[in-house]
């Protein structure tokens, strides 16, 4: 039996994979941007990389000045591993935030704009392993761990898992990947960020608009370019199906329709990780 139903696998199994081509895997975010960083000055910086197709640093339209944030998008999606595999960068003496643009058909949810090195994996066949999950993550990046949620009392899988990778930026090439399959089966693959983590980026948000007014400042404020949702929007919610009740102290439960996900008992939420938020 696989978890998930029509809110978790079987609706990302049924969706086509991404054209080799795709502009989604050759554009990439730029935040953390000072205010006289032009379109010029982005492109001149990221054409030592490759060859750049599409490039903007976002103004307000009314008042020209700069939000913070741009967009460059580059010929070859191998361009865009060598920029990230370059991090951290620095334009104008200024370090910079650099991540793949999520475009607006992954979802528009806020708490997908936060960088993580955690992979949520729903929908998992109840006999799937954790060599065959890392197995199939693994060319996305280093593995640190895979865990499996398992029901305390039998050990049975829950359906659902976690692998943490080394770097976020693995994550966002899994999302953007998918669909992804574990022992043929389809998966449900999302950021694994924690209900506390998605509470806080929310209110961050509505912070952020409240702002959005502002000529120039980090946080960056939402903005549409390019059809990108916001400046990064993420692949959407959170394991829609839930994760059943909680299974004894220190047990995975799941936070149905929340979009994430938390650790009963004991000491704490389990926050999924060096997240970065933005």
């Amino acid at each position: 039996m696989v978890f998930g139903g029509a809110s978790g696998g079987s609706r990302q199994s049924a969706l086509a994979p991404r054209d080799p081509s795709d502009e989604a895997f050759r554009k990439i975010f730029v935040g953390g941007l000072s205010p006289d960083v032009s379109t010029d000055g982005l492109r001149e910086y990221f054409a030592k990389f490759g060859e750049v197709t599409d490039c903007v640093a976002v103004r307000n339209p009314a008042t020209q000045r700069s939000k913070g944030f741009g967009f460059v998008t580059f010929k070859d999606a191998e361009t865009v591993n060598a920029v990230q595999a370059k991090r951290p960068h620095t334009i104008q003496d200024k370090e910079v935030e650099v991540k793949r643009a999520m475009p607006r058909d992954e979802g528009d949810r806020p708490e997908f704009r936060v960088t993580t090195p955690k992979l949520f994996v729903g929908s998992l066949p109840k006999d799937a392993t954790e060599d065959e999950i890392r197995e199939q993550f693994g060319q996305f990046g280093d593995i640190e761990s895979v865990e499996i949620a398992r029901v305390k009392e039998t050990g049975d899988s829950r359906g659902f898992g976690f692998v943490t990778f080394s770097d976020y930026d693995s994550v966002d090439k899994a999302v953007l990947h998918r669909p992804h399959r574990v022992k043929n089966c389809g998966v449900d693959v999302r950021k694994g960020l924690s209900r506390e983590e998605m509470q806080r980026v929310r209110m961050r948000q509505q912070q952020q608009q409240q702002q959005f007014q502002q000529p120039y400042g980090y946080p960056y404020q939402q903005q549409e370019a390019g059809g990108y949702g916001g400046f990064a929007g993420g692949y959407g919610g959170g394991y829609g199906g839930g994760y059943g009740p909680q299974i004894g102290r220190g047990g995975w439960r799941g936070v149905p329709y929340a979009g994430g996900w938390q650790r009963g008992g004991g000491g704490g939420g389990y926050r999924g990780g060096r997240g970065r938020g933005i």
